[in-house]
């Protein structure tokens, strides 16, 4: 990297920019639905772009959603999801498929589909036996 380079003079440049425009508008469509959202016995928040993920707890277990480039991906672990993942040894159960549409769109999914794709997979995870059992509200 150059010494003559200023990384606040750059980022300014870039949001003034019509790829600056470009970025905010895409990324205000995307966030069409609350980042925090729950259910009965599961919870979560969702976050960013590219990749879109997100995190939470469902049924005493913790989830872990992630989009990016072709495709997305959900988990289930015994052990908490934020911050670094837990080991495959700490997997319950997980998801993943294809998303429709260009190179690298599902890093641009919207939340609304993000919390569509989580709350399918909750009930699929449930209606495969995969809960522990619950020692109360969560």
């Amino acid at each position: 990297m150059s010494d003559d380079f200023d990384f606040d003079t750059w980022i300014d440049r870039l949001r003034k920019s019509a790829l600056g425009e470009a970025l905010r508008a895409q990324a205000a469509e995307a966030e069409d639905a609350p980042s925090t959202k729950g259910g009965e016995r599961w919870s979560g928040t969702i976050y960013g772009f590219c990749p879109v993920q997100g995190h939470g707890s469902v049924d005493n277990l913790f989830w872990h959603f992630r989009a990016r480039g072709e495709e997305w991906r959900f988990e289930v672990y015994i052990e908490s999801c934020e911050g670094e993942l837990p080991g495959n040894d700490k997997l319950v159960w997980s998801a993943d498929g294809e998303y429709e549409g260009d190179q690298h769109d599902a890093g641009w999914m919207k939340f609304s589909e993000a919390w569509s794709l989580i709350e399918s997979c909750i009930a699929v995870c449930r209606e495969s036996g995969f809960a522990m059992p619950t020692g109360g509200d969560s």
